[in-house]
């Protein structure tokens, strides 16, 4: 017999007609509590629950239960009072508080981006919604709600002010859940991991400010985008084009980052619209302040997370991965006008730039341009022959094709390259201003061919020029120092070391962030932060300076008592930084731990002073080396010859070492003013130098059982 409700009471219990009639004498709490209408119990036994999936788990299990041993027929109503209680017992875990006002259109979108259908990785029964209707006219409608699958209420306020401030109040006070979200404008879509992830947050720290960066869906400023067309017609049409809400995370294809999160990222943002805080810290704050009577508002938004994050021991915590997506509302279409520039632009657009007799073939190359050479050498330099075309830097182009010429004189691209950029190199050689890009184009040629010492002659020539040309520095390090780079390196560690935890001293753009993987938990330290590239595993990162980070102990909380796998220091380019953020890693280590710096080998004497005077920068952090070996002897040091600028690994640590804490100052004075002249002819002895050969590297690791 099928799992239905009455299949159940007539083939374990025998239920008479009596008992379905007890059943449907059920109380309306108990009915509303399992959002099941009169219409559904009267149908009970003839369909079962097939659309009430919670409750008919419910009462099996209850059947199946020790407590419903015993229990006759008769008292059936009685059973239903206990699922009753039973069921109210039971409190979500997480409520979010939607406050609704004439959202006719967008409100559905907005909670239908709340339901059970759409989150993820979230229970139904974990959540509720509570919709606060702040006097909508028309009011609004509550089958809206009983379509959609999780849990919802509704609370109608009417007369309600004109400023939502009471109505958050109000749903703050009905909800159930620990956590608690508010959502003051119900006309922002979701995106499908924010209940979960809203929820986790919550459970990092004691007083966790659980905060989304806005967005605005189109691709401008609402408030301007209006004013040029932009209306609910094209917005539907927007996610439409994204098969909305199928994958909640493609609104980001089509969304712009609101004011209030501009920079966001990893930066201050002056509200969330969507606020999850702990319920006591709710209680705490007094929920928002009523005083903000205006429209809309007003500041409310901004001062709610002005005042959370003042109290002690806040932590902000951005959902980078979660957004809200803010759809246009109140009446926006009918403001929306075309101005005098919007007219400009479609009149040009309905002509022709060149002229109605503008003949499109006369301008196709014919014959069609040959295809590459087969030598994959002299097909780099014609790519780089004609990128100097391309910037304008003809003398480069000529010099870089004459060279070309002269290995291949049959070759008909590079010649009818030379046929239009010769009359630019005269015998007196380029113009000042272009004798930089002049010699790095051949400094880049002569290194394609494997002539290192005319690619350094030209390296350092265009340095003469211009002392801060970074592509020369980075030119000249590799020709020192040929094969992989450090990121490639660190790649193969992280693969081989398989690290449960990375702490990451230096984020900038998060190259090297980028390159973990599940299941290690990352950790980046950066006080300005600013990720270009996309990130694979759960990552923590925190705007801060490292002794900041230190000092408010957040390995003891981020770590759990785990010792710490693997640290990367790559931060301020100063020894005594460096020095510090060695100690401070290396007390949270276990003897399998390995620790990182990048910048140990310095390329010359100007790029390694204490005071940065050109983009490529190291520092003076290889001083940490002569350090190390002077204070801890017992360490095994190596630095990996890899470009740009080496790459030190250190194992055999010792978290219980108090030498370095207790000399620091004295090993600061011994090796701060040491000059680099002191190891420039003998760097490999003085900083432990091993060849750029991963078999080396890993020869040494296994040797020490680290992998």
């Amino acid at each position: 017999m099928k799992h239905t409700l009455s299949g159940v009471l007539q083939a374990k219990y025998k239920a008479a007609p009596a008992v379905l009639d007890a059943w449907r004498d059920v109380s309306e709490p108990w009915l509303r509590a399992f959002r099941v209408s009169a219409d559904d119990i009267s149908s009970f036994p003839r369909a079962g629950l097939k659309s009430n999936l919670s409750l008919r788990r419910l009462v099996l299990l209850f059947f199946s239960s020790k407590q419903a041993i015993g229990i006759k027929v008769r008292g059936f109503k009685q059973l239903a009072e206990i699922l009753l209680q039973r069921r109210l017992q039971r409190r979500p875990c997480l409520s979010v508080v939607v406050v609704v006002y004439n959202m006719r259109r967008e409100a559905p979108r907005t909670l239908h981006s709340l339901s059970a259908a759409y989150q993820r990785h979230i229970d139904p029964d974990d959540y509720e919604v509570i919709v606060v209707d702040n006097g909508s006219n028309p009011p609004f409608d509550p089958k809206i709600l009983e379509s959609l699958s999780g849990h919802f209420r509704l609370i109608r306020i009417d007369p309600a002010s004109c400023s939502p401030a009471y109505a958050i109040n109000r749903g703050l006070a009905e909800a159930q859940g620990n956590v608690i979200g508010v959502m003051i404008d119900g006309a922002r879509i979701v995106t499908p991991g924010l209940l979960h992830f809203a929820r986790h947050g919550a459970s990092l720290y004691g007083k966790a400010v659980v905060a989304t960066l806005g967005w605005h869906l189109g691709y401008d400023f609402q408030g301007l985008a209006i004013q040029h067309g932009y209306n609910e017609a094209r917005e539907d049409a927007l996610l439409n084009s994204i098969d909305w809400p199928n994958d909640g995370y493609r609104l980001f294809e089509i969304g712009t980052m609101d004011q209030s999160s501009v920079d966001g990222w990893f930066q201050p943002i002056s509200e969330s619209n969507a606020l999850f805080l702990r319920r006591e810290f709710w209680e705490l704050l007094g929920g928002v302040d009523e005083r903000f009577d205006a429209p809309g508002g007003g500041l409310i938004n901004l001062d709610t997370l002005h005042r959370t994050l003042e109290q002690p021991d806040a932590e902000l915590v951005i959902l980078l991965s979660e957004a809200t997506f803010h759809q246009l509302h109140g009446g926006t279409n009918t403001n929306a006008t075309l101005n005098r520039q919007v007219d400009n632009w479609t009149r040009w657009a309905s002509h022709r730039p060149l002229g109605a007799d503008f003949n499109k073939e006369l301008w196709t190359p014919m014959p069609p341009i040959p295809a590459r050479p087969a030598d994959p050498t002299i097909a780099g330099l014609i790519g780089l022959a004609e990128n100097e075309f391309r910037q304008g830097h003809l003398e480069a182009s000529c010099a870089v094709a004459r060279l070309i010429r002269k290995r291949v004189p049959d070759d008909i691209v590079p010649q009818r390259m030379l046929s239009l950029v010769t009359f630019s190199l005269t015998p007196e050689g380029p113009a000042p201003r272009e004798r930089p890009c002049y010699h790095l184009a051949l400094a880049e040629a002569h290194s394609m061919l494997g002539e290192n010492e005319a690619a350094a002659s030209n390296y350092r020539a265009a340095l003469t020029f211009n002392r801060d040309l970074r592509q020369a520095h980075l030119g000249l390090a590799a020709l020192r120092m040929p094969g992989d780079d450090y990121l490639v390196w660190l790649d193969r560690l992280y693969r081989s070391l398989a690290p449960e935890t990375v702490i990451e001293i230096g984020v900038y753009l998060g190259a090297s962030l980028a390159l973990l993987r599940p299941p290690t938990v990352a950790i980046g330290i950066d006080p300005n932060p600013t990720v270009l590239t996309p990130l694979k595993t759960e990552t923590h990162i925190f705007a801060e300076t490292s002794d900041e980070f230190f000092a408010r102990r957040r390995p003891e909380h981020l770590l759990g008592g785990r010792p710490l796998s693997v640290g990367f220091i790559d931060g301020l380019h100063l020894y005594e930084q460096a020095l510090k953020d060695f100690i401070h890693l290396e007390a949270c280590c276990g003897p399998r731990s390995v620790l990182l710096f990048h910048d140990t080998v310095p390329l010359d004497e100007s790029t390694q002073s204490r005071i940065r005077e050109t983009e490529f920068h190291t520092g003076d952090v290889w001083k940490v080396v002569l350090c190390l070996k002077h204070y801890r002897p017992e360490l095994d040091i190596f630095t990996v010859a890899t470009p740009p600028t080496g790459l030190t690994i250190v194992i055999g640590l010792d978290p219980a070492s108090r030498i370095l804490t207790d000399k620091y100052d004295d090993a600061v004075a011994r090796f701060r003013d040491t000059s680099f002249s002191v190891i420039e002819s003998r760097l490999e002895t003085a900083l432990n130098v091993v060849p750029n050969d991963w078999n080396i590297v890993q020869f040494r690791l296994k040797a020490r059982h680290f992998i």
